[in-house]
């Protein structure tokens, strides 16, 4: 279809006197009351689509930025479209990205230091590379605001890890831990013709409500006691940011829950004669601190276990995952190595963290489930 030069004249005019495009245009047969993204009170799609002779035509919308004034043209050729389409893609060109930040902090040297104010430390760090701070309106949270332009040679991620940096400093020097809540960025474009909507990074979602019935739980006796205790576990588990840490609190519910008081590896008659016969052995008869210490051990289930920590707790979850007792233990067996490697090393997150953490977790919501018929 040849270019319409009476509508290439008026949208080039348009354009020349600064309206911008609020859309991509649309052929009018496939107008949805979706298709523009910001439209005026009162714009009636319908009267295009009911009318058959606009049907093969494109609808370009525009708006001036300063007076606001719509228009709207029926642009009967592709090249009018396109044209449209350009400065659309022009204006929607990102030129940087705008970053909030929402964190909560944590800790002090004294136990008495949870509540923590956070206004002056904030005004002391606004103007730290460009940001903003300021404190969050509940106290103990700030928040920060970050303008990173293309071109500036920073990245999204060099700039979050200049301000952990500055969250681990202050974590030294502050005895204070940070830790991150919300994350929302939104592209800065050359011309926000329309309302940005922040994207989250890296994720957000909206919480599903609470209902009577699990409100209610809260008055009496709801659950036994096993299941308030790892309820408070969990409450620990989802605040913590760090895998290791996370790991360890797993590791430490599951095994005070489901591991069960061990089985004496030693008869009471093996015990009582092997504890006797100690005492005939003329080295612990001259030093009966270590006959004593000697047979502590020996009455001790825990350090003579008829069967290991692994065993007993393969044999619990296995029945609540619905898996073997050998897959079970299998990865109860790497769960313990990776939480002991935890505890000597710093290790950054990994694969085989995250998948230990998601089998000590359904274990511990799978005993919930079948303690309290959820």
């Amino acid at each position: 279809m040849k270019p319409n030069a009476e509508d290439h004249l008026q949208l080039e005019r348009l354009l020349a006197e600064g309206y911008l495009v609020v859309d991509r245009a649309v052929r009018v047969a496939e107008l949805k009351p979706w298709s523009i993204r910001s439209c005026p009170r009162g714009f009636d799609w319908k009267k295009y689509r009911g009318d058959p002779a606009c049907q093969d035509k494109f609808l370009v919308m525009l708006r001036h930025p300063i007076s606001e004034e719509w228009v709207e043209i029926l642009a009967p050729d592709e090249a009018s479209a396109a044209l449209a389409n350009r400065q659309f893609d022009y204006q929607q060109e990102q030129i940087g990205v705008r970053i909030e930040v929402s964190c909560a902090a944590r800790g002090g040297r004294k136990y008495d230091q949870w509540q923590l104010h956070l206004d002056e430390l904030a005004r002391s760090l606004n103007g730290f590379q460009g940001w903003e701070f300021a404190a969050g309106e509940d106290v103990g949270t700030i928040r920060i605001k970050m303008h990173i332009k293309d071109g500036e040679g920073t990245t999204r991620k060099e700039a979050f890890d200049r301000l952990e940096r500055l969250f681990d400093v202050l974590a030294v020097t502050h005895g204070i831990g940070f830790q991150t809540v919300h994350i929302s960025s939104t592209a800065i474009r050359r011309h926000p013709t329309l309302l940005e909507v922040g994207v989250p990074w890296p994720e957000e979602w909206m919480v599903t409500p609470a209902t009577p019935e699990q409100t209610i739980l809260t008055e009496g006796d709801a659950w036994p006691s096993d299941v308030w205790q790892l309820a408070r576990a969990l409450r620990e588990v989802y605040w913590e940011s760090l895998p290791a840490g996370r790991l360890a609190k797993l590791w430490a519910a599951v095994e005070d829950v489901l591991a069960g008081d061990p089985e004496h590896l030693l008869k009471p008659d093996e015990l009582k004669k092997i504890s006797t016969h100690a005492g005939t052995i003329q080295s612990f008869k001259d030093d009966p601190k270590r006959l004593n210490k000697l047979r502590s051990i020996l009455n001790n289930p825990k350090t003579l276990p008829k069967k290991g920590i692994e065993d007993r707790l393969a044999e619990r979850i296995a029945p609540i995952l619905s898996i073997s007792v050998d897959d079970a233990r299998r990865r109860v067996t790497k769960a313990k190595k990776l939480r002991g490697e935890q505890v000597h090393t710093l290790v950054e997150d990994s694969q085989a963290i995250r998948e230990s953490e998601e089998f000590l977790l359904n274990a511990l919501r799978g005993h919930i489930v079948q303690r309290t018929q959820m």
